[in-house]
């Protein structure tokens, strides 16, 4: 019984660990962490697209310029935030645009001389890949995911629900860029989604035509047993062995 009892508080203890350490894991459902980019250029009246909810500070030429912030929810296995700075006056033509968040400088990109008001066409959307997510008796797993990709590239895309309109979304399930968005750990079961392709300016595509996947459930096992894990319970027991017995 006290082997028993001892092995028990030993498997707790390893598994209060894994817990500990999954939980600082964040599985990211945005494909990128500021746009635009370091080293781009982008439209007079483009937006600043940073993931994070620390305080933005936006500069032209060095000087602070003031900015409205508005936040879109992406639902993760932690939710990422990301925020969408609009300055109150377009930028100047040729301007550098410094982006930092904190001390941290994250892009420095350069203005063109054109204004964007065009929005994308409609993106035809397809899902590409499902992922069946997968939980270890002893290990953080991996979350289910689903990717979905078009033909024509965006500046940013943004996976959304069926019910979606052609605006800015205060909720996604994924954020990307290019030609796919991603969606970590969505709901399990039938999902519907829609595809919105967004430019730097912020002009909204119509909504695409539904993409319905199926997502399955999240598996469970002992087949991702970390050998740290393995090499602990195998010293606890070899110590059980060793300690000399009461009585």
């Amino acid at each position: 019984m006290r082997l028993l009892s001892v092995l028990i508080i030993g498997w707790v203890s390893l598994r209060a660990s894994r817990s500990d350490a999954c939980s600082r894991l964040a599985a990211s459902g945005v494909a990128f962490s500021v746009l635009p980019a370091d080293g781009t250029q982008a439209p007079t009246n483009a937006l600043v697209w940073v993931v994070g909810s620390g305080e933005v500070t936006v500069a032209v030429d060095g000087k602070p310029v003031a900015t409205t912030a508005r936040r879109v929810n992406v639902s993760a296995e932690s939710t990422d935030v990301l925020q969408v700075m609009t300055p109150t006056e377009p930028f100047p033509m040729g301007a550098l645009v410094e982006v930092s968040m904190g001390t941290q400088r994250l892009s420095d990109f350069r203005v063109s001389s054109t204004t964007d008001r065009e929005a994308p066409p409609q993106p035809v959307a397809r899902a590409e890949k499902v992922v069946a997510g997968f939980f270890g008796a002893s290990s953080c797993g991996t979350p289910s995911s689903v990717n979905v990709a078009t033909d024509a590239p965006a500046d940013l895309l943004f996976l959304v629900g069926d019910g979606a309109a052609a605006a800015l979304p205060e909720t996604s399930l994924g954020v990307g860029s290019g030609q796919q968005a991603v969606a970590i750990a969505p709901p399990e079961g039938p999902l519907r989604m829609r595809l919105l392709a967004v430019d730097f300016a912020g002009n909204v595509s119509p909504p695409s035509d539904v993409v319905s996947v199926e997502v399955p459930r999240t598996a469970q096992g002992c087949a991702a047993v970390p050998g740290t894990s393995l090499a602990a319970a195998a010293a606890l027991l070899l110590a059980l062995r060793r300690a000399p017995r009461a009585g």
